[in-house]
């Protein structure tokens, strides 16, 4: 054995008396200690310990859009992300990635992935930081299997939105976020949006992608006849011609339609809606940021049970 210094027996053996499973291996002059914890204990939980691995390099890849369509997977980091997918979306989880200071730390982490069979994945913080997506990592993520598209059948359901041209990732996690708020969790995504699953929308959604369902629409006018066939009022957000929001009269169902900052909704899109409602500014007020309009306009047209 190496002539390490005496503190850092002295920190190896307080280790040893909590979890008397371990290794520890020298790296570049850095000393990682990786804790192994009993088969029978945690028999789903595998140490990994280069970066070539192929799990490492296939979570990596995940940040790519077209890798992450191939796949049909996306990742979910930081402890907040990870708890809601352990509560909303845990049989779809493929696997856990989590650093061993993590795990010693988080004993409820432990016991949940532990009783739902999640294979589990131990690395050191050099390594999480390599396929982190954030940048400063909590030490915690997850592999989870992109739903499949949601039945485009909407009789059940008295609320839905549809995004048109939404490309700006935090927006569209923002209005995930909001839509999961205010009952709106059918999303029609319509007009090149950005993918749902990119990083920055997943982390932006604060859980809400976990509970919406989403609906690809390659041909808008259809799914439109579709809303319209099941009851649905559509209603766009525009800025001329368009009705006060607060004084609108919302239907029992639905649909409001949502466009990008730059271009609004597009005019194949108004010419199908009932209706156009617009939120009243200040006079020397131009527009609002996407997400805050779809906010505002979502908030006054929600179908929510009374408490």
């Amino acid at each position: 054995m190496y002539n390490y210094e005496t503190t850092l027996y002295h920190e190896i053996y307080k280790k040893a008396s909590v979890f008397p499973h371990f290794i520890f291996y020298c790296n570049d002059l850095e000393i990682h200690l990786t804790y192994f914890y009993n088969c029978d204990i945690f028999p789903t939980m595998k140490n990994i310990t280069s970066r070539d691995n192929k799990i490492l390099k296939h979570t990596k890849k995940l940040a790519k859009t077209a890798y992450r369509a191939k796949a049909g997977e996306f990742v979910a980091e930081g402890e907040r992300l990870c708890a809601e997918a352990l509560n909303f979306a845990h049989t779809m989880i493929s696997y856990a990635i989590l650093t061993a200071e993590f795990f010693e730390s988080n004993r409820k982490f432990q016991k949940k992935l532990d009783d739902l069979n999640i294979s589990i994945y131990i690395v050191s913080e050099m390594l999480f930081a390599d396929i982190a997506q954030t940048t400063t990592p909590q030490g915690i993520l997850f592999v989870v299997k992109t739903p499949l598209e949601s039945p485009r059948d909407f009789a059940d359901i008295s609320r839905a939105l549809i995004l048109d041209g939404i490309s700006e990732p935090g927006n569209m996690g923002t209005i995930i976020r909001t839509a999961d708020a205010f009952g709106f969790r059918t999303i029609i995504l319509a007009n090149d949006c950005v993918d749902v699953y990119n990083p920055k929308v997943v982390r932006a959604s604060m859980g809400g992608i976990f509970r919406a369902s989403f609906v690809k629409a390659d041909d808008i006018s259809l799914t439109m006849n579709e809303l319209k066939s099941a009851g649905f009022q559509l209603v766009a957000t525009a800025l001329d011609n368009a009705q006060d929001v607060t004084e609108f009269k919302f239907n029992k169902k639905c649909a409001l339609i949502i466009g990008s900052e730059a271009s609004g909704v597009s005019n194949e899109l108004l010419k199908e809606c009932d209706a156009t409602v617009k939120i009243p500014m200040a006079n020397d007020a131009e527009s609002l940021n996407a997400a805050v309009a779809a906010g505002i306009v979502m908030y006054v047209g929600r179908d929510l049970p009374k408490r």
